[in-house]
């Protein structure tokens, strides 16, 4: 057996969160248990797993792909190479629609390019009421993990395939009171290149279009577009990237003129999401 402190000291690159993360998936422990038994013997299927996953790792493969783990808004989800791994920017958009759902009549939430499901489940799992939930998104095996998540945690959602909001076109919207996120690919191609970080990621779940705000685009004309009953009220939340916000702005105000759109900073005080709210 290897004791698992000799095999640290060999790969002082590691961060030592990546590395408490790495060592707690193989030894099938929670990450604290790491913190307070450095020297834990593995045994050789877990020496030879470490030795794995450290190889992809020094390979540019993420934490969260090589322990299928990550952490959002406090909840653990499944994460495989199919889905975006969540990002802490989007835990705005969860603060948000929680106080929404909280305070106001919302009686439907629909997730737009739901990924791994992060945002829906998140929200559920702080709300004070129960409200019917869809999450969409065009990946079937995005779609699986998704599911799996939902699962996992217990929460009824109605996932459907298909792109942005085509797969519920034919939901009655009369006299209710609906909030859509969207956490759509915003990256333009020069941001993808220069970050490592994200290489491993898919790419169609990163990348944009040449100003990053295709996909926004469509999902506006498709919110433009439908043929709503009478008396609905939409509220929007968008996330974006910080250099987008008067293009998104300009696009919204010409495609829904009477929309009503506020933007709030992230913690570090730039622009992330786009609140949009409008009736019919």
């Amino acid at each position: 057996m290897l004791n698992l402190k000799k095999l640290r000291d060999r790969h002082k690159e590691i961060t030592e969160l990546d590395w408490n993360l790495m060592a707690a998936h193989v030894v099938k422990k929670p990450k604290e248990f790491i913190y307070t038994h450095r020297e834990i013997k593995l045994n050789l299927g877990q020496y030879l797993k470490m030795l794995w996953v450290i190889k992809k790792y020094t390979l540019g493969y993420p934490i969260a792909y090589l322990t299928n783990k990550k952490e959002f808004y406090g909840i653990d989800l499944f994460i495989n190479k199919h889905v975006l791994i969540p990002r802490a920017d989007s835990e705005i958009m969860v603060e948000e629609a929680i106080k929404i759902i909280n305070e106001e009549n919302i009686v439907i939430l629909i997730d737009v390019g739901t990924g791994s499901g992060c945002i829906p489940i998140a929200i559920l799992k702080n709300i004070n009421k129960k409200i019917e939930t869809i999450a969409t998104d065009f990946s079937l095996p995005a779609l699986l993990v998704a599911q799996k998540n939902s699962a996992q945690h217990k929460l009824k959602i109605n996932f459907r395939k298909g792109n942005l909001l085509q797969p519920i076109k034919n939901i009655n919207f009369e006299n209710k009171k609906i909030l859509i996120t969207a956490n759509l690919p915003y990256l333009k191609l020069e941001q993808i290149k220069d970050e490592k970080s994200i290489k491993k990621e898919p790419y169609s779940a990163l990348y944009g279009g040449q100003d990053g705000l295709d996909l926004y685009k469509q999902l506006i004309l498709q919110i433009k577009e439908k043929d709503y009953a009478s008396n609905t009220q939409l509220c929007i939340l968008l996330e974006i990237d910080p250099e987008q916000t008067e293009k998104i702005k300009e696009m919204i105000a010409k495609e829904i003129p009477k929309a009503q759109i506020k933007i709030r900073q992230d913690l570090a005080g730039l622009d992330r999401l786009v609140i949009i709210n409008f009736s019919l």
